[in-house]
């Protein structure tokens, strides 16, 4: 529920650089463990995960990764090096960001609904 909210939240603000950011942390959110953080990194940690949790083929996977980690280059760039604002391509990837976001949020609530269903 409050990676739908930092979702919805990304969807509202008028901020373009503000929208990455919270795009950025519903995917943390889903996807993100502290303690695997430490040892692989957040990017890769997050990258893998999301690539393998909604990817449909190793090809998928791949884009998704790769995108993952143009992505996430860019909301390090906002976050630590005070990016003023988003290019062109910048737009596209929170497009893309928000996209990412959507289908995990979709593939967590059908575990979720799975697990709730009654084994037979």
């Amino acid at each position: 529920m409050r990676a739908a909210q930092w979702l919805f939240d990304s969807y509202a603000n008028k901020s373009s650089l503000l929208a990455f950011v919270q795009a950025a942390v519903s995917l943390e959110i889903l996807l993100g463990e502290h303690s695997m953080s430490d040892i692989v990194g957040v990017g890769a940690l997050l990258s893998n995960r999301c690539a393998y949790l909604i990817g449909d083929s190793s090809q998928e996977r791949e884009v998704i990764m790769r995108d993952f980690a143009r992505i996430y280059d860019t909301r390090s760039k906002i976050v630590h090096r005070g990016k003023s604002r988003l290019s062109h391509a910048d737009q596209d990837d929170l497009y893309r960001l928000r996209q990412l976001c959507e289908r995990v949020i979709l593939k967590e609530a059908k575990l979720v609904r799975a697990d709730e269903e009654p084994s037979a």
